[in-house]
């Protein structure tokens, strides 16, 4: 060893302080250097820089601006709402900002197309404007098409209802039901293709609908105009609903061709926007390119300076390097070479060998240092002997698998006798098995387990199945090798009961989850243990907060949405008064919802643990049975009211009326029943509509319901049928006051539609007891009471007496007998011959029909046909008519009877000018019986085609398309308007014989014919008389002119046989007279 080295030369250190001194020299001057030339490529880019940087910031601003101007474009579409404002408040926006970045920059071309851009921005506002005014407006006619709808199938359900409770099938009203849920499923039809188009005018990205919304509401249109020919009742709301959607039409095609010219005018805008964006990117441009320049002139200088610095720094780096070389070859390289070869003896385990260093510098202490650690090894290896083998010891009892690897070759050094029957093999043979062997390829990512450094993986034991284990991998050194160390435990029973426990928490999670139940679990603590996301928004409580707290601190947010607070606390004191209660209740929440809260312990044997809140939102099943109660008060209404004037209806009626005669019958005093019928309300119903009808029966209830006492009954039985019970009064008189107070009621006018009339009514009166004890025989009584009152002038009120009985029997008898007459037959065609006055030839007749009665013979029409007309059955009579005048027609035809220009004139009532398949119904008979329609004419009473002369028009109009000349019965004596007069496709003019009985002898009469015969030759119109029955009579006519006659002067009316004989003959008057 050698003492204070240093001594007697100069160190290592020494000469590396005295290197370092000449390194920092050079580096001193070499930038020195530098800095010069830095400072001369400051002074040259200060001043360009200045400039050029003014420019980009401004050019900056201006972009950031314009970047922001176009954004708040583009969000133009969603600023649209009901009055326009925020658009208007984003065009005034938009305009200042402009405006800004205008003044902002210096640029002359950029703020002209600045100034074009902002007058493409007002004008696409302002069709923005009109589009929004347009879709609100849309919206505006959608909830008004929507309400008149609801209201159309509201009265076709009340009228629906109406039926099903009087018990009739009412197809027609189930047919407009149909129509109303086909109209219902078309508009929701247009309203998708109105948000269709919306949603692609709002949405650029969305692709637009080429569909346009015109064609679904012109089909709509079309499919409305099917109602056009239905009652007043529902063709109104028809045509309520086509001109709202006609209306609703116009604005569909300006709201398109608004859109349209909005799509030009953003391709417009976005074209100046584009020029914007050149002008500032040329702008850019020139900015760019003064830079550049600058970098260049830079890049000369720094290249001028770097080429000095470098030949200076060469020549620094030569010197140095000679010094070096010396420096280490004399005091570095010798001494090296020394250490070197003892450290070789070290390595082949001569550690006792010392290493000798002839130096005085550093090297002889790093020697002695070697030398020292040389005999530290050596002592170290001696205890490492002893360490190993107390290593092996426990490596071979320790209760895990232990195996160690080379680290480079990764096969199996050593393995205890645990590692061993773990994996199946013997220590020869695992020995020859690779680290990589026991994993298996396919294997679970990795999980760091509770323990740290323990890895949860899958090992392949020696029969080739995989097990779980847990392996916690280590690396050691020995003797300059580098060792894996792993220690394995198996984990396949352990893995086996978490796979259970993972199961059962899914299972348990997927169950409150799923469940449409909100769960919270507290323990018996109060703290949260587990809640479910239907808790959470029930209480629209969020999660990280419920998390967050404890069932104390939950409460207070429960507790501030429910309606009863001290509701839902004494519930939760019930809960707490013992453990095990169990305890269920309703709560309804602020916002109207209703839930049902249910609460239980949570058991863990016979031990509470905690305790679980069930909340079930039950508002739906309360709404439900408030809507069932009250609908079912509706159904109680509806069906013991009349809907049109909430009158009692015929089964409460019923009802009072016999709760009455047993109040009567107790109290031993009378009852009255009054059975009211409107005089003339058909006429009004069929002339004014059914709306004015409905109004005139609702004013008549009201005047009604104000004349009686409040405990006396009103009821409609349907139609303009009434009746009034009066119970407890002391005698007849008191009825007949009651009486002429509701007849006095009647004499201030009705309004209805503008229209102002006077109506009267017809009363009947019954008594209990003295005109019957039930309530059915005491309405037939009345009722018979009332017909008197009717057949001597109306306006009055009878009465019952027993003579009535009989009068009102015998009138259900004619309408039994009609009835059985159609089916079995019993009626005949007579026909009553027309000729011409001027030459008397056979021109045609009229046909006339009788009852051939069973019992009492021929019966005229005067006797049966009011009767029919009252029962409902003229419709079918004339049909009958029109079918058996049809089938005579052809067989005298087919037997050559000579029908040449003769014309039978057959009566068409009212009712059947009322049916719109009237025209199909007579082609149908004309083809079935194969008569030739011109052999055929129709008489039509003028005050039939007056009570709806539009709908009268049109159908007479189908019937001439049919062949079938047309003419006016009793003209003259009906109130026919002379306009809609020359606007009918008729032939002919018949004078009444009302004013042809008295021609001769009363000039009014006379007045009127001559009148008739210049009105209808004026029209170019045939002018026929009837009732023709005196010779002066024909004279007169026949010197103003009058074209045909009939009557008994000719021939009394004769059956087919006859008439077709006559036609035989081809007689004039003459002969058959």
């Amino acid at each position: 060893m050698v003492n204070n080295p240093f001594k007697n030369g100069i160190s290592i250190s020494k000469k590396l302080l005295m290197l370092m001194v000449l390194i920092s020299l050079a580096f001193v001057l070499v930038a020195t250097m530098v800095l010069g030339s830095l400072f001369q490529v400051k002074e040259l880019s200060t001043d360009v820089a200045t400039t050029q940087m003014s420019r980009v910031i401004s050019n900056s601003e201006v972009t950031r601006g314009l970047l922001s101007v176009f954004g708040d474009i583009d969000q133009l579409s969603f600023l649209m709402d009901k009055d326009g404002s925020s658009l208007t408040s984003a065009q005034n926006r938009l305009q200042f900002e402009i405006s800004q970045i205008t003044q902002t920059t210096t640029n002359l071309e950029l703020k002209e197309r600045l100034n074009e851009l902002t007058r493409q921005l007002d004008k696409i506002i302002g069709q923005y404007q009109s589009v929004n005014r347009t879709y609100n407006h849309l919206n505006e006619l959608d909830r008004s098409i929507n309400i008149t709808m609801s209201r159309f199938e509201a009265d076709v359900s009340n009228q629906l209802i109406n039926a099903t409770i009087a018990g009739e099938d009412a197809p027609y009203i189930r047919q407009v039901m149909s129509l109303i849920t086909g109209y219902r499923q078309s508009l929701l039809q247009i309203e998708k293709q109105n948000a269709a188009l919306m949603s692609a005018f709002l949405m650029p990205l969305k692709k637009p609908s080429d569909r346009s919304i015109v064609p679904l509401i012109d089909d709509l249109l079309l499919r409305l105009e099917t109602l056009s020919a239905s009652p007043p009742e529902i063709s109104g709301y028809g045509d309520q609903i086509s001109a709202l959607l006609s209306e609703y039409r116009a604005s569909s095609l300006a709201m398109e061709s608004s859109i349209g010219l909005i799509s030009n005018s953003l391709v417009t805008l976005a074209v100046h926007k584009k020029g914007v964006l050149k002008t500032i990117e040329q702008t850019d441009e020139q900015t760019n390119q003064t830079v550049r320049k600058l970098a260049d002139d830079l890049e000369a200088i720094v290249r001028s300076s770097g080429v000095s610095v470098l030949l200076l720094s060469l020549s620094v780096m030569l010197l140095l390097a000679m010094i070096i070389f010396k420096i280490v070859k004399t005091s570095i390289n010798q001494p090296l070479k020394q250490i070197i070869s003892g450290i070789e003896e070290f390595r082949q385990g001569r550690l006792l060998n010392q290493i000798s260093v002839h130096d005085i510098s550093e090297w002889s202490t790093i020697g002695e240092a070697l030398n020292k650690m040389a005999n530290d090894l050596h002592l170290s290896y001696s205890e490492l002997k002893e360490s190993e083998d107390k290593f092996y010891q426990v490596f071979e009892n320790e209760l895990n698998g232990l195996l160690i690897f080379d680290q480079d070759t990764g096969l199996c050094l050593d393995a205890n006798r645990v590692a061993l029957d773990l994996y199946g093999y013997s220590l020869r043979e695992i020995k020859k098995i690779r680290v990589q062997d026991f994993e298996i390829t396919l294997q679970e990512a990795p999980q760091v387990d509770g323990n740290e450094g323990w890895i949860n993986t899958y090992h392949r034991r020696r029969d080739g199945r995989r097990f779980p284990v847990e392996v916690h991998t280590g690396i050691f050194q020995r003797q300059g090798c580098k060792y894996l160390f792993k220690s394995v435990r198996d984990k396949t029973h352990e893995r086996h009961l978490q796979r259970m426990q993972k199961k059962t928490l899914s299972l348990l999670e997927a169950t409150l989850e799923s469940t449409g139940e909100g769960i919270l679990a507290l323990s018996q603590e109060g703290m949260v243990l587990n809640f479910n996301k239907k808790f959470s928004q029930l209480f629209n409580i969020p999660a990280s907060k419920i998390k967050e707290k404890t069932g104390k601190q939950i409460l207070p947010l429960v507790l501030q949405q429910l309606q009863d607070r001290k509701q839902f606390k004494m519930m939760i004191r019930r809960s707490h008064q013992g453990t095990k209660t169990i305890t269920n209740e309703v709560f309804k929440l602020k916002d109207g919802r209703m839930f049902e809260c249910h609460s239980q312990p949570q058991l863990l044997g016979n031990e509470v643990v905690g305790r679980v809140w069930n909340f079930r939102d039950v508002s739906e099943y309360f709404n439900i049975m408030d809507e069932l109660r009250d609908k079912e008060s509706r159904l109680a209404h509806l069906a013991h009211h009349d809907p049109l004037t909430g009158l009692a209806n015929r089964l409460l009626f019923v009802d009072r009326l016999e709760h009455a005669i047993h109040k009567a019958k107790r109290s031993r005093k009378k009852l009255a029943l009054f059975f009211i019928d409107l005089d003339r309300f058909k006429s009004i119903n069929d002339s004014l509509g059914h709306i004015a009808g409905d109004m005139l029966l609702k004013s008549f209830a009201e005047r009604l319901t104000s004349t009686v006492r409040q405990i006396d009954t009103i009821a409609r039985l349907g139609g303009d049928e009434f009746t009034l019970i009066l119970d407890s009064i002391d005698s007849a008189q008191d009825a007949a006051n009651v009486a002429l107070k509701i007849l006095d009621s009647l004499n201030m006018p009705f309004e209805a539609n503008e229209h102002r009339f006077y109506v009267t009514s017809s009363i009947g009166i019954s008594f209990y007891p003295q005109d019957g004890t039930s309530a059915e025989v005491l309405l037939r009584n009345a009722d018979a009471a009332m017909y008197r009152s009717k057949n001597e002038g109306r306006n009055t009120f009878h009465f019952y007496t027993e003579d009535m009985t009989v009068q009102a029997y015998e009138r259900v008898k004619m309408e039994a007998s009609l009835r059985a007459a159609l089916d079995e037959n019993q009626f005949v065609v007579y026909y009553q011959p027309q000729y011409d006055l001027a030459c008397g030839r056979l021109m045609g007749a009229e046909a006339l029909v009788r009852w051939q009665h069973p019992q009492h013979g021929l019966i005229g029409p005067d006797r049966f046909l009011p009767t029919a007309e009252e029962a409902g059955l003229i419709v079918s009579v004339d049909e009958w008519v029109f079918t058996n005048v049809c089938k005579n027609l052809a067989e005298m035809e087919a037997k050559e009877v000579n029908l040449e220009g003769i014309r039978v004139a057959v009566n068409l009532s009212g009712g059947q000018l009322k049916q719109e398949s009237l025209p199909e119904t007579f082609a149908k008979i004309i083809d079935q019986t194969g008569c030739n329609s011109s052999f055929l004419e129709l008489e039509i009473t003028e005050g039939f085609i007056m009570d709806q002369p539009d709908l009268a028009t049109r159908i007479l109009y189908q019937l001439r398309d049919l062949g079938l000349q047309l003419s006016i019965d009793d003209f003259g004596t009906g109130y026919s308007s002379l306009s809609y007069l020359k606007r009918l496709p008729i032939n002919k003019l018949k004078i009444d014989r009302s004013f042809v009985m008295d021609i001769v002898d009363d000039p009014n009469d006379a007045a009127i014919a001559k009148s008739v015969i210049a009105l209808g030759h004026s029209m170019n119109l045939q002018v026929v008389a009837e009732g023709i029955e005196e010779p002066e009579q024909e004279l007169f006519l026949k010197a103003e002119g009058c074209d045909m006659g009939q009557g008994y002067l000719y021939s009394r009316p004769v059956d087919a046989s006859e008439f077709a004989a006559l036609l035989k003959k081809g007689s004039s008057y003459e002969q058959a007279i």
